[in-house]
């Protein structure tokens, strides 16, 4: 199936479509337990779209997954799509925006549409299609689209293109400088049962600082993220599987460049068998027991594994000083939440009721998201000493240079980094600790979205990528 489609805004979707498998001998149409997303959300038979804008269609049955496609949802306009000859502004969105700080908010902005025969029909905020771009920009291709919410991060003179159907209306606008620096504050952090190899724009969060000294935080959802050089859109999960992922939150001369990668499953096999204690007792972990299988190979993990209640870590032996039901201690791997269970703390006057242990967890449940680092230039060392336990002998040392995962920051100064496939700690001053971004990063070319797919005779291809897809979006 392909081409491009159109749909008006406040249509159900029919869920109409099959796939045709072409392979060597004839072909095969799959029409069985169709699955459809768009722009990385996932529809039904029946789903109303709420929002006009250009969409790209996957469609799936079982695990075949057909080429993507394009299809528009438009305005339901009084005299057709096709019959619309002029745009005209009749009330203007705002045309000055504080870079980083000032919202998009397109509310305001009222469009009229003249038709062929004369006739005219206004149109509000949800079904006009804004892009924002270069001042001067000649279509709507040029530009990024945006939605309420969106903030500027390019300083300058820039126009805002209105689309409606084939026809598109341009408007100045300017942003002046306001940020002084931007850091990342919040990205995908895999935890509980729920972990797998999906990213979402909602996983990233920037905290920017303005000229007047304060500062805000912005979710991802507002900002231009792509993934593998395919744009994030908001409410979409991308599964990019267990391949690398560079993702760039595109702010101009803040931009933030990251490489997530997905390190070896965690498998919990069993968690601590006490979970009741009496006030002044210590935090015992025995009876926990943790893997990560590697190469088909499962290596025991206990050492590098921490619990948390409230934040605070809850090393061996250290007393319960509070009484309370139902507290909540975080199981850490790599520095990052992975499982939790639950424990009853009691006061000696009380009777005591055992909490349940939870059952084990399996990869790939446990995935964790890390990022790459590079190992920095050493006078005395020529890069990072390294060693199997922190107190351990040095072994060798990493080259400078040389890009390792970071799979813990520690406090006792070092860090955990994994390097040909084994673990090693070294010193953390020793490599590129992800800091705040107040500088444009480089960006490097995206890869292609098909990186994962198995190219077929007719163009159709598969995506093998657990149970979800990788889309191919655009910016």
């Amino acid at each position: 199936m392909g081409g491009d489609e159109n749909l008006c805004r406040s249509d159900a979707f029919d869920g109409i479509g099959e796939i045709y498998e072409h392979k060597k001998g004839g072909i095969i149409s799959h029409t069985k337990n169709r699955e459809w997303w768009a722009n990385g959300v996932q529809i039904r038979q029946g789903d109303v779209f709420k929002q006009v804008g250009i969409y790209e269609m996957i469609m799936r049955s079982g695990n075949i997954v057909a080429t993507p496609y394009n299809f528009e949802v438009v305005p339901r306009l009084d005299h057709g799509w096709q019959n619309v000859s002029e745009l005209t502004l009749i009330t203007p969105p705002k045309t000055t925006y504080r870079q980083g700080a000032d919202p998009f908010d397109p509310r305001d902005i009222v469009v009229r549409v003249t038709f062929r025969n004369g006739q005219t029909q206004d149109l509000g905020h949800e079904d006009l299609m804004i892009f924002a771009g270069s001042r001067g920009m000649r279509s709507y291709k040029d530009g990024v689209r945006v939605l309420q919410g969106f903030r500027f991060f390019e300083a300058g003179e820039k126009d805002f293109i209105v689309k409606v159907a084939s026809k598109q209306l341009t408007i100045p606008f300017t942003v002046t400088p306001f940020v002084t620096s931007v850091e990342l504050t919040q990205e995908p952090q895999k935890s509980g049962n729920r972990t797998d190899t999906t990213v979402r724009s909602s996983d990233f969060e920037v905290r920017a600082t303005f000229t007047d000294g304060s500062s805000q935080h912005i979710n991802g959802d507002c900002l231009r993220i792509l993934g593998n050089g395919n744009r994030l859109f908001f409410g979409g999960e991308y599964d990019f599987g267990t391949s690398p992922v560079t993702v760039n939150i595109t702010m101009g001369d803040f931009s933030i460049r990251r490489v997530l990668h997905t390190v070896a499953g965690l498998n919990i096999l069993s968690f601590p068998r006490k979970t009741t204690y009496s006030v002044g007792e210590g935090f015992d972990s025995a009876g926990f027991n943790a893997v990560i299988n590697d190469g088909g190979k499962d290596i025991n993990v206990n050492d590098r594994i921490t619990f948390y209640m409230d934040n605070v870590q809850l090393t061996q032996g250290r007393g319960f000083t509070t009484a309370r039901k139902n507290r909540v201690v975080e199981v850490r791997y790599a520095g990052r939440k992975v499982a939790e269970y639950t424990i009853h703390v009691y006061d000696k006057t009380e009777s005591v009721q055992e909490a349940s242990v939870p059952a084990p967890i399996k990869s790939p449940a446990a995935a964790v998201t890390v990022p790459e680092v590079k190992v920095l230039n050493n006078e005395e060392y020529g890069g990072a000493p390294y060693r199997d336990k922190p107190d351990g002998k040095v072994l060798g040392t990493i080259p400078q240079g040389t890009k390792v995962l970071l799979l813990e920051k520690r406090r006792d100064g070092y860090a955990w980094v994994r390097w040909n496939g084994m673990e090693y700690y070294v010193w953390a001053e020793r490599i590129e600790i992800p800091a705040p971004a107040s500088t444009a990063a480089s960006l490097t070319s995206p890869t292609s979205p098909n990186a994962n797919a198995a190219v077929l005779e007719s163009g159709d291809y598969y995506m093998k990528i657990g149970d979800r897809y990788i889309y191919c979006g655009r910016g």
